[in-house]
Formats: structure tokens, sequence, C-alpha cells
């Protein structure tokens, strides 16, 4: 997802270039890259990072981890107790935990699984017991949108972004939690470009 600007035609040149059979589609401030093959796709990655060009990643679905949920646990159970249960059972390098009310705030008998995508961990939709009790284990849809802390836009995290950052109080090129205004009454939104609206400041780990 390239961004858009006064240097586009520029941007694309060099990217085409490189990338003769590569698809392109606008898509409101960003441009859409489709690459034929993985390959292909780590090569444009390693060019936009060489020339500095702006962009955030869609991870392909291939390399993307493995993230279920478990229910049917006690809503006091450790952590700790279900990752050594699970690698008692054949699965490594996993990373657990547990879901919080969005309303409530209160820990939910729900827990995430995350672990590397590959045949044995795919797996994990067959267990039947954990900790010595039945349990459901279900694909995990994420809600709502997703907003990306470094440059506050949409659709992405921080994790794949290489754009430069924003600030959300002061509009700056820096993260918002680097900024040194410790607060803002009347917040200017760099998304919608308004002034006055209520500045909720999303939670940093």
């Amino acid at each position: 997802m390239l961004k858009a600007s006064e240097k586009t035609r520029e941007h694309m040149k060099v990217i085409t270039t490189a990338f003769p059979n590569i698809r392109s589609k606008l898509s409101g401030e960003l441009i859409k890259l489709y690459t034929n093959t993985s390959i292909d796709y780590h090569k444009l990655l390693n060019l936009l990072d060489q020339h500095h060009f702006q962009y955030h990643v869609i991870t392909p679905k291939d390399e993307r981890p493995i993230k279920v949920v478990i229910k049917g646990l006690p809503c006091n159970t450790d952590i700790n107790d279900i990752k050594s249960d699970l690698t008692d059972q054949g699965f490594t390098d996993t990373k657990v935990s547990q879901l919080i009310g969005r309303i409530t705030k209160q820990k939910l008998p729900v827990f995430m699984i995350t672990l590397p995508r590959n045949i044995n961990n795919a797996k994990i939709f067959q267990i039947k017991t954990l900790s010595y009790l039945s349990i459901r284990v279900e694909g995990y849809e994420g809600t709502g949108v997703t907003q990306c802390y470094k440059c506050n836009r949409f659709n992405h995290t921080s994790d794949n972004c290489h754009m430069i950052p924003r600030c959300l109080k002061c509009g700056e090129a820096h993260q918002t939690k680097d900024c040194p205004i410790q607060r803002v009454e009347t917040a200017y939104c760099i998304n919608c470009q308004t002034y006055g609206q209520l500045l909720k400041m999303p939670t940093f780990p």
C-alpha cells in the first residue's frame, strides 16, 4: 500500500521499471501494489525501503500467524498453565493471552492463542481437551477497525507501517507516545482535518 503524493509518477516509474508485471490500483490516498509471487513481494519491499518510499504492508496469509480462541476453561486459569499444556501436546512458540470485555473491562473465560503458521500448528483446531477439561477451539476473528499507533491511519498496524509518524496531539512527525504535550483540550484530528474533536488516546504497550 504505497502512499500517493505529488511524486507518485516518479515513484511508480521506479517500481514499474524494476517490476514490469506489477499491478497497481489507486485507493484513496494509497496505491495498492500486487505482485505475482512471494519472491517478488519481498523484493518489492526491499526496493521501497531502499528508496525510502512511504508504505504499509498487508501481510500475506501464508505468513500470518495462526490465531485461535479457546473456550471452556475457567476464567481464573493461569495462562502459563495453558502454555505448558499446549507444549505437552506438541505446540511450541505459542503466545497466550486472556481476552477482556470491551464494556465491563473484566477478564473473560476466553483465551487467545497465537502460534507460527505451519502444518503441525494447524492441528490446534483438532484438540478437544486442555488442562483436563473439554474445550472448544475457534478461529479468532478480529473486530473493529485497526488503527496504526505510528502514523495513525487505519487498516494496518505499527509493525507493518513504513510511513512517517504522525502525532495525534500536535500533528508533528513523531509518535503520539513521544509527544512533549501532556494534555490537549481541543484536538486537531489529523485524519478528518478538523478541530474540536474529543481526543481519546490509545493505550500503548
